[in-house]
């Protein structure tokens, strides 16, 4: 099954993803030791880490000079 949906610009396509994890947590339907989100760009990069921060999400932002092996 595949789908796909189209949402407007600031109709809340980043908080619904963090729900999305949230969700998954709360129920234990995984408990992974990590969770990668890449983004295309720098800019939408640093919004999903600032909204999951602001949910009480766990982030950490990997870069060339602190790679994920090191920040989480």
């Amino acid at each position: 099954m595949k789908l796909a949906f189209w949402m407007a610009t600031g109709a809340g396509k980043t908080l619904l993803l963090h729900l999305n994890v949230l969700q998954f947590q709360h129920y234990g339907l995984f408990k992974p030791a990590n969770i990668l989100l890449l983004a295309p760009t720098r800019g939408l990069a640093d919004q999903h880490l600032s909204e999951a921060r602001t949910i009480g999400l766990p982030t950490c932002k990997a870069t060339r000079a602190t790679p994920m092996r090191t920040c989480c």
